[in-house]
């Protein structure tokens, strides 16, 4: 395997297209729901970044609709590149930005959601460690719905992803029945979560305005998403708490 950069693509939606999940509306408005979406993308660029500025990661922004990198400009640092998504469906976008990266020169390829402001530094470095061993290898980042938070691959994309229905329980199952056939070593990264439902928006708010997080294993800190940790400190301080269902101290939020 080359020593190159390991390259890590952001999915996700341009600026101007973001309309937020629906899936968080109630209780969030569709328009707090889509500056979310934003900050989303900032933190995840800002984790992505620190790896790029160590010389270890090139960090890519794959958005979709083309034509629209214009809308990142402020939005993300400057050590990320944009590239333009590739194909109609989620299988046929992730399978094309592999392949791209890959014929970039990248030795390995990770692909990850814009939905992980938290995501913690120690799970990317982890995965890229991984990725330097020798022969070909997966790295699967496992989402407490069921689908991967983090998709990592040495070689030979066309073999792995084809088929794999990226819905909530199967994309993460499918994955591990589709590399044990080929003989393919995995390596599974402790459990993280995509915001995509209400109950997850509620761990992520426990995450950053309360004192313990009950995913984080041992050594693993959830990064500090200060882009998401404002937009939501003034949408709790502005209208009451339990519009989201959780209690969090003033303190915290003036913090």
């Amino acid at each position: 395997m080359g020593e190159g950069p390991i390259a890590f693509g952001i999915i996700c939606e341009a600026p101007a297209e973001a309309a937020g999940d629906p899936r968080l509306c109630p209780p969030l408005t569709t328009r707090e729901a889509a500056e979310l979406a934003r900050c989303f993308v900032a933190d995840i660029s800002v984790v992505i970044a620190g790896l790029v500025k160590r010389g270890q990661a090139e960090g890519v922004i794959v958005y979709a609709p083309a034509g629209q990198a214009a809308t990142f400009t402020g939005l993300v640092p400057p050590e990320l590149t944009l590239r333009a998504q590739r194909g109609e469906t989620l299988e046929q976008r992730w399978l094309n930005t592999m392949r791209d990266l890959q014929a970039a020169g990248h030795p390995a390829v990770c692909l990850l959601q814009a939905d992980s402001p938290t995501l913690p530094l120690s799970l990317l470095e982890w995965t890229i460690a991984s990725l330097r061993q020798p022969g070909e290898r997966v790295v699967l980042g496992p989402a407490i719905d069921g689908s991967c938070y983090l998709i990592g691959l040495k070689q030979a994309p066309a073999s792995v992803l084809p088929d794999i229905a990226w819905t909530p329980g199967e994309g993460l199952r499918q994955m591990l029945v589709r590399t044990a056939a080929l003989g393919v070593p995995v390596t599974l990264l402790p459990v993280w979560y995509g915001v995509r439902d209400i109950a997850s928006l509620q761990l992520l708010l426990h995450e950053l305005f309360s004192a313990s997080m009950p995913l984080a294993a041992e050594g693993v800190v959830g990064s500090p998403a200060e882009h998401t940790r404002r937009h939501l400190a003034q949408l709790l301080s502005e209208q009451a708490a339990a519009r989201f269902e959780v209690r969090v101290p003033p303190l915290v939020l003036a913090s």
